[in-house]
């Protein structure tokens, strides 16, 4: 086999017909991200380095991108798996002659076989690793928890013990073993987190890939500064794969148009690392980045009954919105506070909290107020349940903490909210502290970088903290996982919310297979979340993103991953367009 080389594509200009714009032949993709704190697919749970993971890593399913959230593709799996009579045991066909990025810890070309997704869920089970989405699959796939308990007694992890849930049965097939029926168990392994990787890098790289990433993906990272930038190149060795088909209508003239097309489009993405929306902002209105999610302070000025403005569409600019069933805002209490602790305290600061104002603040009354965890039209959440805590009532709020023995706030001592060192995440922890004080509540707000603000959370050293949770997959579950239990210190209940029948309910539900069953198991849990209110839900927000005319085949879905693939283009027009600007 001849060796593998990246061509590294130089940016070379020819002339553009009928214009006195030199025109690349270089398809450049620019980008903004928030802050990153790891590029592990095992390690990494922020959402927005889960987006840079997705270009360089694959995982064995994948979501539909054009008719998501449920269709699935297979990706580095030949086919949909074989499943067993009891829905309990998955196998997979591996593709074959996928390769890894050249890398220093190959001597030659390496490539993907099935024994690298059983490495991957080793390094989840790893108690070395310490990845916070070992609880997550540990109660789903068998012997992972066994797996980790032994490793847990050794001064090193021994990857070369066998684990019982996860095996190649032969080079290019892969056996899956799952504790109990889960429908949606294949979409699951879309998740990043279940990406392939060799044990030669985990043995080269000490088990670190903190800051470097060796996929088999259409991307290639080349440059990573820390704070600051990204780039990637495409892939000149990836697999023969083609733009999808799909009887979905949506998206139907996209499809036609590049159904069949070999894939990608992009030859370099770069991604700039950029906190604060209004520098973002600038930087598109320049043509310097080729979509963006609309700041909220320049929202009113560009879009009038959520349709963007004459004057942007003349110059070539449209918009889109991903969907609000699929994230919840929220307010996450310290539940082991000696104040907060008490479920009348935070049933006080829910009904203290102007739910509508906050909503035309910061969201530019865009979004659904959210009236229990789970947004509505979430199956188990139809009719939507109204809870009481999204009412604004200062009198009763006021009634509830003396019930619960601070008469006008008094004995309350000073509480913090953490949250992201944004200006918006400020102003966030700000409004929050105005409300709280009308009832006597003394709130400050402490700002974190978001990779502090993740492991303060779930290290429970916070009072009250301002997150997002975004769910790939919208099902119940996927929002209970924020109070499961078992999910309870190492993973995603970071509250820490402990509520036995809640927990029964849970497994319950992934058990049942019949959907009415399991839509009232869920109602029973959205009550006695309501009831409880470890959390404050917000609202469920819809993201309006707005892109310059010569990206092609975008579409606004914020929490998938790996899009970019798909992306095209459009350099003549980009030509004309930039001139507008």
């Amino acid at each position: 086999m001849n060796i593998r080389k990246i061509i590294i594509l130089l940016p070379i200009f020819i002339l553009g017909c009928n214009s006195n714009t030199s025109l690349p032949i270089i398809k450049n993709l620019n980008q903004i991200s928030g802050a990153i704190d790891h590029l592990d697919p095992q390690v990494s749970t922020g959402l927005a380095a889960t987006m840079q993971i997705a270009k360089s890593y694959e995982s064995l399913m994948e979501t539909h991108p054009y008719d998501p959230p449920f269709t699935l593709l297979p990706n580095l799996a030949k086919e949909h798996p074989l499943i067993s009579d009891d829905g309990l045991t998955y196998t997979f066909k591996i593709k074959k002659n996928i390769f890894y990025h050249s890398c220093p810890c190959f001597q030659s070309p390496r490539e993907l076989v099935a024994e690298d997704f059983v490495t991957t869920f080793k390094r989840i089970s790893d108690p070395k690793l310490v990845s916070p989405y070992f609880n997550y699959w540990s109660k789903i796939i068998i012997g992972l928890d066994n797996w980790h308990q032994k490793n847990s007694k050794l001064n090193e992890t021994n990857y070369s013990t066998p684990l019982t849930g996860v095996y190649a049965k032969s080079k290019y097939q892969l056996v899956i073993k799952i504790k109990n029926y889960d429908s949606y168990f294949a979409n699951l392994l879309t998740s990043p987190s279940t990406s392939p990787i060799p044990i030669e890098a985990i043995n080269y790289y000490n088990n670190n890939f903190s800051d470097v990433m060796i996929g088999t993906g259409p991307f290639k990272m080349t440059k990573y500064v820390r704070k600051s930038k990204l780039e990637f190149l495409k892939n000149t060795e990836f697999r023969p794969k083609y733009f999808p088909i799909t009887s979905a209508p949506q998206h139907k003239e996209i499809v036609n148009d590049y159904k069949g097309k070999k894939i990608p489009f992009i030859d370099k993405i770069n991604v700039s690392i950029i906190n604060e929306s209004q520098t973002a902002w600038l930087n598109f209105l320049k043509g310097k980045v080729d979509y963006l999610e609309v700041p909220k302070d320049n929202y009113s000025e560009n879009f009038t009954n959520n349709s963007l403005s004459p004057s942007m569409k003349n110059k070539g600019m449209t918009s889109g919105a991903s969907s609000s069933k699929s994230n919840t805002y929220y307010f996450g209490f310290n539940l082991s506070h000696p104040v907060l602790k008490n479920s009348l305290v935070r049933h006080a600061i829910a009904y203290a909290f102007n739910h509508q104002k906050f909503n035309q603040l910061f969201f530019n009354n865009s979004a659904e107020l959210a009236s229990s965890l789970l947004p509505p039209l979430i199956p188990g959440n139809d009719p939507a349940l109204k809870g009481k805590h999204i009412q604004y009532d200062i009198a009763k709020a006021k009634q509830l903490l003396a019930q619960a023995g601070y008469p006008n706030g008094h004995g309350i001592p000073p509480l913090k909210v953490m949250v992201k060192n944004k200006t918006v995440s400020r102003q966030v922890g700000q409004f929050l502290a105005l409300q709280a004080e009308k009832i006597g509540i003394n709130l400050t707000v402490e700002a974190v970088t978001w990779a502090a603000l993740l492991q303060n959370a779930q290290k429970g050293n916070y009072d009250i903290f301002y997150l997002a949770w975004f769910v790939g997959i919208p099902t119940a579950n996927e929002f209970f996982e924020l109070l499961y239990g078992p999910n309870h210190p190492t993973s995603y209940n970071r509250v820490g919310f402990k509520n036995k029948e809640f927990d029964l309910l849970f497994n319950q539900v992934k058990k049942a297979r019949n959907i009415k069953k399991q839509n009232e198991l869920i109602k029973k849990m959205n009550y006695i979340v309501n009831n409880k209110l470890p959390l404050l839900p917000l609202l469920h927000a819809k993201t309006y993103y707005i892109q310059h005319g010569w990206l092609k085949n975008y579409i606004p879905i914020d929490q998938y991953g790996g899009l970019e693939q798909y992306y095209d283009i459009d350099l003549e027009l980009k030509s004309k367009l930039i001139n507008k600007l």
